[in-house]
């Protein structure tokens, strides 16, 4: 978690914020899913360590971001998930925040196909962004979770 946060400022030191950091319209990027923060206690193992990628593309006009995106994960259960759906997000300046809505999906010995609306905040860098989600308690054995991704932009 250090790494990630002194990462986070070297990005904001050597690309900087403000116009630079806002979406362009009409905009794709990549979404490397990296890691989960569980808050409670986990009955199971729960993985932390999300790994995955996804696709995403932009659409801003009047200060609002419309977000397609699909991708693919290990979830904190380490069953290999997929999701596809779309966020909005209001901006100012580098900052957005949001609701994202869609599909989730992990094999399992039972149909696991689950709607999703969660919160989503994005920080924009001029090539680099991060989105965090907020994943409520959807089994009893696993708690809620902050989930990030970095967004390269294509």
């Amino acid at each position: 978690m250090k790494r990630i946060f002194f990462f986070l400022l070297f990005l904001a030191d050597c690309t900087g914020c403000g116009e630079q950091g806002m979406a362009k319209a009409d905009e794709w990027s990549l979404q490397i899913n990296s890691t989960s923060i569980h808050h409670g206690e986990c009955e199971i193992k729960c993985n932390q360590d999300n790994r995955g990628l996804g696709i995403q593309r932009d659409h801003i006009e009047n200060g609002v971001i419309k977000t397609l995106t699909v991708g693919t994960l290990i979830n904190s259960i380490n069953d290999r998930s997929y999701y596809a759906g779309g966020a909005y997000k209001y901006q100012r300046g580098p900052l957005s925040a949001g609701v994202f809505g869609g599909l989730v999906y992990y094999k399992s010995d039972k149909l696991n196909l689950w709607p999703a609306l969660l919160p989503i905040a994005s920080l924009n860098f001029k090539h680099f962004g991060i989105n965090a989600l907020y994943i409520p308690t959807l089994r009893k054995d696993a708690p809620s979770a902050l989930f990030f991704q970095l967004v390269v932009k294509l």
